[in-house]
């Protein structure tokens, strides 16, 4: 019965946006799994025959046990997707992530003000100039001059080498 007066706060973290909305059936289902479940508690409340072959059913100790652990399990999954949803350059980056395009999704995150995730990226991306401005972005000079250092000594390298054919 705990989990059908939580279901308030679930559809309100739910609904935060309209985007969110697809996530609503997994608390519904969590609540009624765990109203169900946990119903037995009522029934004799009710004026429900003890003798009935539903209560008997309700009563065990394993349908409970499984019911509940259900019902949470529902409600955790419909959460972790719920964190795990994000606008649509948030998935485009972690795409570009996956397929190790570092820069990208560094430009991407500096676009949404995530300034140091895009440092991280840049540098994971050996992108050192932009590594560089980002650090100042965030008031890391000895970061800045650092990365700057990378990059000239990339240049002198490039220089040094064998042109390219």
């Amino acid at each position: 019965m705990e989990w059908l007066s939580l279901l308030p706060l679930y559809l309100m973290v739910a609904l935060m946006s309209s985007r969110r909305l697809r996530f609503v059936p997994l608390f519904v289902l969590a609540a009624v799994v765990a109203t169900v479940t946990n119903i037995s508690w009522l029934l004799p409340y009710l004026g429900a025959p003890e003798d009935s072959d539903l209560l008997q059913v309700l009563t065990q100790p394993s349908f409970s046990v499984v019911g509940n652990g259900l019902a949470g399990a529902l409600a955790i999954w419909g959460l972790v997707r719920l964190a795990r949803s994000g606008s649509s350059r948030e998935k485009m980056a972690r795409s570009l992530i996956r397929r190790r395009d570092y820069y990208g999704a560094a430009e991407i995150y500096l676009q949404m003000g995530s300034t140091r995730r895009a440092l991280e990226l840049f540098r994971r991306g050996r992108a050192w100039s932009r590594a560089a401005e980002a650090a100042l972005d965030l008031g890391l000079e000895e970061e800045a001059l650092h990365q700057i250092r990378l990059a000239r000594e990339l240049t002198v390298q490039d220089l040094e080498g064998d042109p390219p054919i």
